[in-house]
């Protein structure tokens, strides 16, 4: 499998921070940019692209980090969103105030 290259972008981190939580039950607005290393077919060890970010408030990162049944069961249980690359197309493409 190739993967796609690795985007460093302090300025979309920054972004997602600012966010509020994509969790929907949620409203929390301090948040940290979350990589996403679902489907990439590495590790822990190995640091997604920054594309590859949301805004998760901490109790919801801590959360999908440690569940049980794994990163995909997480997503597949608390989230229904676009993929994190459209999000960052989207903003790097002007598109800041994405829902």
């Amino acid at each position: 499998m190739t993967l796609p290259p690795i985007i460093r972008d302090k300025n979309w981190l920054a972004y997602q921070r600012k966010q509020k939580c994509i969790v929907p039950s949620c409203e929390r607005t301090e948040c940290e940019a979350a990589h996403i290393r679902y489907g990439l077919g590495g590790g822990m060890a190995i640091k997604p692209s920054d594309a590859r970010t949301v805004s998760l408030c901490w109790n919801h990162h801590q959360e999908m980090d440690r569940w049980a049944g794994g990163v995909a069961d997480w997503w597949m249980r608390n989230i229904a969103i676009k993929t994190a690359e459209m999000k960052y197309q989207l903003w790097k493409g002007g598109l800041a105030d994405l829902p």
